[in-house]
């Protein structure tokens, strides 16, 4: 029985259940003790302790988890990734400029989107395409985005003549086919 309850106390299964690995090595710990110190204890009575000390345990470790983890459990990361367009007599610092205005009027001023990045290419595909990402706090945000992004855009640019002309030069810097991908992100697992 001693071995059996040792085996469960360790096991990577009872981990998971929210409890630190700091809080099952102490509950070992205690388990090795009272065995140790009362070897006649019965196994009805060492389980009943047994069962006091790891539940203490587990109250304890639920609530650090919980007061660590101020984050949802997913987030969501929706990727788009375009092929370069270089009009005639346009550099790439011209490309990024226009990137960095965008960025700098509409993206950086969104309530919804929580990590925005643009990725290009440091080595392969000859730099061709790039990575848009933008990661949403809950899904329903991607879904209200649109309404804030058309609202942020008419704020960054009033006049409707320098609005559209500002956006076809960005959208003329990337193909028209593209994909879209949209990600759930384990935020329990992110450094």
């Amino acid at each position: 029985m001693f071995g059996f309850v040792a085996l469960l106390i360790n096991s990577p299964a009872a981990c998971t259940t929210g409890i630190s690995t700091s809080g099952w090595a102490a509950a070992t710990e205690t388990f090795v003790l009272i065995k140790d110190k009362h070897p006649n204890l019965l196994p009805m009575k060492t389980t009943r302790i047994l069962s006091i000390a790891v539940l203490a345990l587990a109250l304890g470790g639920s609530a650090q988890r919980t007061l660590a983890q101020n984050q949802p459990a997913n987030t969501y990361v929706v990727q788009t990734t375009v092929q370069f367009v270089l009009p005639e007599g346009t550099t790439r610092a011209d490309v990024q400029k226009a990137f960095q205005e965008y960025y700098d009027k509409v993206v950086s001023k969104s309530t919804l989107i929580k990590h925005f990045a643009i990725y290009i290419h440091a080595w392969g595909s000859h730099g061709a395409s790039f990575v848009r990402s933008m990661e949403f706090g809950k899904w329903e945000d991607i879904g209200k985005f649109e309404d804030e992004l058309e609202a942020l855009e008419k704020a960054a640019w009033p006049d409707e003549t320098a609005r559209k002309a500002f956006l076809n030069k960005l959208d003329g810097y990337s193909s028209p086919y593209h994909s879209d991908e949209i990600y759930s992100v384990m935020n329990s697992m992110r450094k």
